[in-house]
């Protein structure tokens, strides 16, 4: 299947993140200095941690969300000024947010498709602007 992996600017020190060949990982970016990606319905922090050699490894992962939908896609991850952190996902059809700053995660649609169309290519401000 695939794997999630991480690498140095210059190509050196590939370093296979998950190691899990039965599963199918995809669609990894950053959370602040931890590595999120998706597994079937599943989305994972990695957090990174250096050996006594300066290399990087997984020490600990964490299902951040376990009801994602099919076809879920990380658009952009950031984190708010009241420390909430968002996810902002390209659904199966509409576009929708993940706020886990909140205990249990939450989960939202931004927009709402007229009927027989798609909302695609999702993208964020950092800040407060609108």
């Amino acid at each position: 299947m695939r794997d999630i992996y991480l690498v140095n600017q210059d190509g050196s020190g590939l370093t296979n993140l998950t190691n899990t060949p039965a599963f199918y990982e995809a669609n990894a970016f950053w959370i602040g200095s931890r590595v999120a990606y998706t597994r079937g319905n599943q989305l994972v922090a990695i957090n990174l941690a250096l050996d006594g050699g300066g290399n990087v490894y997984a020490e600990s992962e964490e299902v951040i969300y376990d009801q994602l939908q099919p076809g879920a896609n990380p658009a952009a991850s950031f984190r708010g000024a009241n420390t909430h952190s968002w996810i902002v996902f390209q659904g199966a059809n509409a576009i929708q947010h993940l706020d886990f700053g909140i205990q249990p995660p939450m989960l939202q649609q931004l927009t709402t498709p007229p009927s027989g169309s798609v909302d695609r290519w999702s993208s964020f401000s950092p800040t407060d602007a609108k």
